[in-house]
């Protein structure tokens, strides 16, 4: 009904809306005949709080994290506002960013927070999520973000580190290069491929003029995000996923909070190609040498004289649940 009058009226419309995620409403409609008849519209959204720098043509800006109206409500009290409603209050009455309050794919409380990063960790993978442009006034364009992912001997994953930035195309390289430095040679880095040959150019370029001398392998991702972030999801509530405490805790929970239905994913993306690299894609099998698979089954207490074979041991140890069994089984000494 919205749609043939917006198509069979001449007019001139200030629309207000409330934005609604996860279903088909009037708005969506509105939306496709705007698309359909070519007409042009100016969206003005005005969060309480500013989720990127603004500047508008009245002369109008402001930072990042700046309040709309500080004298009326400046951003300690809009902080307090924020606490007292929680985030799904919050984002749809304040943020204009409406999230569903059930069925998210991810809940922080899955996801164990550590003070220090344990011994064990066997295996780990930097997974990069390269941005598609730079950031510039009136676009709000996605980040670059860097995963770092380990593999305990009892099968548990650990969130170590994200790296997350909006910059040129020489400062995401620089990043890049001092992760790679810090984390040292030994981690393969992963960085999703576009489709098309800008894509595979892209990850050419990092191999070879920004990360010489380090495993960097391309990733050419397929399917739905919400689908590559579904084994995460699953492993994450059974209580296998812990992550280090630090200052990027905060933005990284809040985009679990609210995806898919968020205005960005990119720190999900880069946990899910992280995930998916570290192990596997058939059996869930972490990827690993053979002299790692033995210093990891001797970390586990698994007899020598069991895993002489590599292939016995890959069979043993294809999966989590696996390593568990087989670490339950040692602990109750029947291997």
């Amino acid at each position: 009904m919205l749609k043939a009058w917006y198509r069979d009226t001449d007019h001139n419309v200030s629309f207000n809306y409330l934005p609604k995620r996860g279903g088909d409403y009037s708005w969506q409609s509105l939306f496709k005949a705007i698309d359909d008849g070519g007409d042009h519209w100016d969206i003005v959204n005005l969060p309480a709080v500013a989720e990127e720098a603004e500047s508008w043509p009245t002369g109008w800006s402001r930072e990042q994290g700046g309040a709309l109206c500080p004298d009326m409500y400046p951003t300690d009290a809009l902080g307090q506002i924020k606490g007292r409603l929680g985030n799904y209050w919050w984002s749809a009455l304040y943020q204009q960013t409406p999230i569903l309050k059930e069925g998210g794919t991810f809940n922080r409380e899955w996801f164990k927070v550590e003070d220090m990063e344990p011994a064990g960790i066997i295996a780990r993978v930097r997974y990069w999520d390269l941005a598609a442009t730079e950031p510039k006034r009136g676009r709000k364009p996605d980040w670059t973000v860097g995963v770092l992912l380990g593999l305990h001997t009892d099968g548990s994953y650990w969130i170590l580190d994200v790296k997350r930035m909006q910059g040129t195309p020489r400062d995401v390289e620089k990043v890049i290069r001092w992760a790679a430095e810090v984390d040292g040679r030994k981690v393969p880095i992963y960085i999703e491929q576009e489709s098309g040959a800008g894509g595979k150019s892209t990850v050419d370029h990092y191999v070879r003029r920004v990360l010489p001398g380090w495993s960097v392998k391309p990733d050419k991702v397929t399917g739905a995000k919400t689908e590559r972030a579904r084994p995460v999801s699953s492993m994450s509530e059974a209580g296998h996923f812990h992550i280090l405490r630090s200052a990027w805790n905060k933005d990284f929970f809040e985009e679990l909070d609210t995806f898919p239905f968020g205005a960005h994913d990119d720190q999900v993306d880069a946990l899910s190609g992280a995930y998916g690299n570290i192990t596997d894609g058939n059996r869930g099998r972490p990827l690993r040498s053979k002299a790692d698979h033995l210093e990891g089954a001797r970390k586990l207490g698994i007899p020598k004289k069991l895993i002489e074979n590599q292939r016995q041991f890959d069979r043993m140890t294809r999966n989590p649940i696996s390593r568990n069994r087989i670490t339950d089984s040692l602990m109750r000494g029947s291997i």
